[in-house]
């Protein structure tokens, strides 16, 4: 990569956001089952099958890691696409050998800070 940034393993990343998400609507759709239906039912709307039923927030649990799963998924890519094209210089900023630094507070006798 020419910017030296670090890129995101897009699949862990979408994972992990996943099982965040739906470990959320599970216990959302457990423990909500009086106060929060509201809250619930207008998630329902999105998740066919989700409900405040243990059933339900099983498979409110499964929406919520595949929905997870793909908005993590495509944040990390996004995010590894930019990476590609970055050409700032706060991205290559003392990395792979470049001596010129951007960081105006930068203490590192190596660094060119002749701006």
């Amino acid at each position: 990569m020419k910017s030296g940034a670090k890129k995101i393993c897009a699949g862990c990343f979408g994972l992990a956001i996943g099982i965040v998400w739906g470990l959320w609507c599970f216990i959302a759709g457990l423990f909500f089952q009086h106060g929060g239906i509201t809250l619930v039912g207008a998630m329902g709307s999105m998740y066919i099958g989700y409900a405040p039923t243990p059933m339900g927030s099983l498979i409110g649990g499964l929406w919520g890691l595949l929905h997870g799963f793909i908005a993590g998924f495509l944040v990390a890519w996004i995010y590894n696409c930019f990476c590609k094209c970055c050409k700032c210089r706060i991205c290559r900023c003392g990395k792979e050998g470049n001596t010129e630094c951007c960081d105006k507070n930068c203490s590192n006798p190596t660094h060119n800070h002749n701006k």
